[in-house]
């Protein structure tokens, strides 16, 4: 671990000062030591950011969930599971070992400074940490599930720390959220120019997700409704809108990727202007003149998913595009058609991120963010909480809010267990595919395995519902667990 403790130092003699918007930052010249850094409000705020850029780097890569479920097919070997599974495959640690570590590391070094902040600033320094360890390991539980707890900044103890239960990873998830939710903003008490920060209503979001891990139904309630009380949040009208980069941070908007063109941070070379997913997503081959160098066709939906959808459902009119199908993104000036016979032809494709040509400065990066968690996947987690709840009526009544907005009637209410899931499952399959969470909801149900039987005859080997520890920090700390079924 001392390696993620040192990145954290380095960036915070090359970080900088908050200005008048949110991740725009003036590098300093490196002279700052640790001891004088932590001293303003500026230096805690131009720390901080460090930890949304470090997740800039993996939004390239919110596929792999969605691959594991066969729904996306990829240029890489997810689709064979017993050769992707393995404690080797760097995927792993690139995107979400390291860089959640990374982001703990961060914010454990704000808590321990936190006594140096100027008061007024405070709580909100505090809420932010808080919210980014509980995030940080939030993500580490439901992928790895016992993993090192680390709550302070690094000692040499930790090169050869063992991994705690998950049951006891989840318990710090939810004490990080709550006090995230009781110290964050609102989106208003932020402020226009922080807009795009993670806020009180953000920590009820993932609180309640952590409890439903937990199965603790009454209290992932309270936060849901916690969350609906604030009144900041609701769906945008129309199922493109909360991909739009003309509406990004909207009021669907729980969590997003930010990347910003105003956004100045040098953060080791990774990706600080802009996603790939623009150009992974769009057909490989469709022309510079519709994306972003032309396309590259490496994530796509399978033929499969395209089929899933109901008659009349506007995300698939709207979101996904298959051969002979017509396609106008919003930075289009001509539309795409999309050639009857190609060599994808037996795939779709999304379009949440590919809208049109290349817009930044660079060929490979467009600046536009990455929603993390939306409120229509709140609703469909509000839903199933209210059905575990035994209120299996007002579940109908969040999960055909989602509906409506995708033009499709109500569905009838039913009090059968397996009916409500697999209404449920379905349309989590439908409004959230090319996403990063959809993944998760079916292992976290227990609904992984029989699916992939159904759609696609795969047998899903009951140990890959968490992913193995990488092996390159096995082999340097001899203490760190492996789950079951990896070697």
């Amino acid at each position: 671990m001392k390696r993620i403790f040192l990145a954290v130092i380095f960036f915070a003699l090359i970080g900088g000062s908050c200005r008048d918007s949110f991740l725009t930052v003036v590098p300093q010249n490196g002279s700052i030591t640790d001891a004088e850094f932590f001293q303003t409000t500026e230096h805690f705020d131009s720390f901080i950011f460090g930890m949304y850029t470090e997740m800039q780097g993996v939004a390239d890569q919110i596929s792999v969930p969605g691959s594991l479920m066969q729904d996306i097919a990829t240029d890489n070997n997810q689709a064979n599971l017993p050769v992707f599974m393995n404690p080797n495959n760097g995927v792993f640690y690139d995107k979400f070992w390291q860089v959640y570590f990374n982001i703990a590391a961060r914010a454990n070094l704000v808590l321990e400074k936190l006594p140096q902040a100027p008061a007024q600033a405070r709580d909100r320094i505090e809420g932010e940490a808080h919210f980014m360890r509980g995030f940080a390991y939030f993500n580490l539980a439901r992928c790895f599930g016992s993993v090192p707890l680390l709550l302070e900044s690094y000692r040499p103890t930790q090169d050869v720390v063992g991994c705690t239960p998950e049951a006891e990873i989840w318990n710090q998830v939810v004490k990080d959220l709550t006090v995230a939710a009781a110290k964050l903003p609102t989106v208003a008490g932020w402020g226009a120019n922080n807009l795009g920060r993670v806020t009180k209503g953000t920590a009820f979001a993932y609180l309640a997700n952590a409890q439903m891990y937990l199965k603790k139904w009454p209290e992932a309630l309270k936060a849901t409704s916690d969350l609906d009380a604030l009144g900041e949040f609701g769906l945008m009208p129309n199922v493109r809108d909360p991909f739009s980069r003309f509406k990004e941070n909207s009021k669907e908007s729980i969590f997003e990727i930010q990347f910003r063109e105003d956004n100045n941070f040098n953060w080791g070379g990774n990706y600080n202007k802009g996603t790939l997913l623009p150009k992974l997503t769009a057909p490989g081959d469709a022309g510079r003149e519709f994306a972003p160098g032309g396309g590259w066709g490496s994530f796509s939906f399978t033929r499969k998913y395209a089929d899933s959808f109901e008659p009349g459902d506007a995300r698939r009119r709207e979101l996904v595009l298959m051969a002979s199908e017509k396609y106008k993104g919003e930075d289009m000036k001509d539309t795409f058609k999309m050639p009857g016979v190609f060599a994808e032809a037996k795939n779709a494709f999304s379009t949440k991120y590919w809208r049109g040509p290349q817009l930044g400065p660079s060929d490979l990066l467009n600046p536009q963010n990455v929603p993390m968690m939306r409120y229509a996947e709140v609703l469909l987690n509000h839903a199933e909480i209210l059905f575990e709840t035994g209120n299996a009526t007002l579940a109908y009544e969040k999960m055909n809010l989602v509906r409506n907005r995708a033009k499709l009637p109500n569905r009838p209410v039913s009090t059968d267990r397996e009916v409500f899931f697999r209404d449920l499952m379905r349309e989590r399959r439908s409004e959230l595919g090319m996403e990063p969470n959809i993944y998760f909801h079916f292992v976290r149900t227990q609904r992984l395995a029989p699916f992939l039987k159904s759609e696609y005859n795969i047998d899903f080997d009951p140990n890959w519902t968490r992913f193995p520890i990488p092996q390159r920090d096995r082999n340097q700390n001899p203490n760190l667990c492996q789950n079951p079924g990896y070697r």
